[in-house]
């Protein structure tokens, strides 16, 4: 029986041990997740609980819920990976292995910065983990005036986005409160921006700035001068709070940095296209909490990554090298309060603003011909008026030599023929001009709107439903083919009547009265049953469980002759 030991049972490594389990055989193969909370969190419901939105039972699960049955779930504590002897120690035992998936995680160290902690839980909090989260909902429900600072200390942390998603709920919150105009939000970070990506960075700081909220850059947070709430940078450069929300530096697991298995602040070093690991062999690092490839440290990661993963994993086993599929693929929701939200989505090379702009480069080649043709139309249209005149001119001229004998009544034919084909090609360029107009019109907005209907196709094809509809359809013909129509109206009608049974056997009377009858086998001792004669069957009628049993059928009698009455 060849081993894999999975290390963290967080979204990643249970991901990943859903698919594994899916593709080797349980009786070549065994798979053990150890993780040392028996609870799944749901951290990105952490950033609701202070605002109300969520509590902690919202986002807390068994995790035995999400693995399956037969991987073997370990709850202790990880000390140690001996990646020579392909070996895992814990607090309890230890595990041998023939592959090593890495799912630890990260977590905030508020001790790395000094002074963080003489003011922590007091008037600095974090969302970060749900002891933080829960104490920030504590003292943001009476907060009504004053200044809420923002801080994130160092890259890299986790997910990306959420400390600029918590600066936008809180403007909801003070908003609905009625405080809003009583409290001051700004956002103090190392970056030049409000985000890592450019093009987001740019649009999501025009949000910023309509909510009020001050954005202050370039922020390298030295210390934490909690007497006098102050955050200060290496520069000197101070930012004064009242409640301030931190975003401490991230670390990874202890035993990955007491083992060597990392760099000094716990992230492995990793193959960013095949996710395995880049010194050591068979162990294969994922969800980006744990690794140090280039990108986000979020939920959406660790599924994106769970593919290549697997799908690399299985290939070493089968005897073939990973192959460098993973291309950074990050989906970032952004909540931004009043029921809105934005949706970011991006990977190592590409945003999504740039992989739309090249479509609609591409789109433009392609409406380019049109384009064309519209104002060729045009420039047929403005060729064609004065030619009409020409003619109009001609006609009068030449009917001006006509010989004597030319009767009125043909002249006024003549013209009334010619103006109705005036009319008919002036109405003719008319249509034309609004073929023109349509066709510069529909331009802009095709380039608007061709890249949703191309994206929603494509997640319809990526779900499945295309497929599903052409299964669909194809039954459909087979059955056409196979049942005349009074057949298929016959089949019809047995179902709605069988509807109407089901709907009858539904009632809670019938219910009950099937409930009772399937208890029947249990309660009748058919076997232990002996025959008795006439005086026997006079004699039992005293009983009265027999004479309750006796009416219920003279009950059922009495429907069924009254159906078969109805019916005849």
């Amino acid at each position: 029986m060849r081993k894999i030991l999975i290390l963290g049972a967080g979204a990643g490594g249970t991901i990943v041990a859903n698919m594994l389990r899916k593709e080797l055989k349980e009786s070549e193969w065994q798979i053990t997740i150890i993780d040392r909370d028996e609870r799944h969190h749901y951290q990105a419901g952490y950033l609701f609980i202070p605002f109300g939105v969520y509590g902690e039972q919202d986002v807390l699960k068994p995790k035995k819920e999400f693995i399956p049955q037969d991987v073997d779930f370990v709850i202790d504590k990880v000390v140690k990976i001996d990646a020579a002897q392909r070996r895992v120690e814990t607090l309890k035992g230890q595990y041998d292995y023939d592959w090593l998936v890495i799912a630890t995680g990260c977590d905030i160290q508020p001790s790395e910065i000094n002074g963080m902690l003489d003011g922590w839980r007091k008037d600095i909090f974090d969302f970060y983990t749900l002891e933080g989260a829960l104490a920030l909902r504590k003292h943001l429900k009476y907060f009504s005036s004053g200044k809420v600072v923002l801080n994130i200390a160092e890259f890299p942390y986790k997910c990306p986005i959420a400390p600029l998603e918590f600066v936008f709920m809180a403007d909801w919150f003070f908003t609905v409160n009625g405080v809003r105009d009583k409290v001051e939000i700004e956002f103090v970070t190392p970056l030049d921006n409000v985000f890592t990506k450019p093009v987001a960075a740019k649009t999501l700081a025009v949000v910023a700035a309509k909510k009020n909220i001050k954005v202050t850059p370039y922020f390298d947070l030295a210390q934490v001068n909690a007497g006098e709430k102050t955050i200060e940078s290496h520069k000197g450069q101070k930012v004064a709070y009242d409640l301030l929300v931190a975003i401490p530096p991230n670390m990874g697991a202890k035993a990955l940095i007491d083992s060597e298995v990392s760099d000094p602040v716990g992230f492995v070093p990793t193959d960013k296209h095949t996710l395995k690991a880049s010194k050591f062999d068979r162990i294969y690092v994922t969800a980006g909490d744990t690794t140090n490839v280039p990108t986000s440290k979020a939920g959406s990661v660790a599924h994106y990554m769970a593919y290549t993963l697997v799908e690399n994993l299985v290939r070493e086993i089968d005897g073939h090298p990973p192959l460098p599929k993973f291309d950074g693929h990050a989906t970032c929701f952004l909540a931004s309060g009043f029921e809105k939200a934005i949706l970011l989505d991006f990977n190592y090379a590409v945003t999504t603003e740039q992989m739309i702009l090249d479509r609609l480069d591409r789109l433009e080649t392609q409406i380019a011909p049109l384009t064309a043709s519209a104002r060729d139309l045009g420039e047929l249209r403005e060729e064609l008026a004065p030619r009409v005149n020409e003619a109009v001119q001609a006609l009068i001229v030449e009917l001006a030599d006509v010989e004597a004998d030319f009767q009125l009544e043909d002249l006024l034919f003549l013209i009334k023929k010619m103006m109705r084909n005036i009319r008919n090609l002036d109405f003719a360029l008319d249509q034309m001009k609004n073929l023109i107009d349509f066709a510069l019109t529909a331009e802009p907005l095709l380039k608007s709107s061709v890249p949703q209907v191309i994206s929603f196709l494509d997640d319809l094809e990526q779900r499945g439903v295309l497929r599903l509809l052409r299964t669909g359809m194809e039954v459909l013909k087979k059955v056409g083919a196979s049942y005349s129509a009074e057949e298929l109206q016959q089949t019809a009608d047995g179902m709605v009547r069988l509807a109407g049974i089901l709907k009858k056997l539904t009632a809670p009377e019938a219910l009950d009265l099937l409930e009772r009858a399937a208890e029947l086998p249990s309660r009748v001792n058919v076997a232990g049953a002996s025959a008795i004669g006439p005086w026997g069957m006079l004699r039992g009628m005293g009983d009265p469980q027999v004479q309750q049993g006796l009416g219920v059928l003279l009950e059922l009698t009495k429907g069924l002759a009254e159906k078969k009455s109805c019916s005849t």
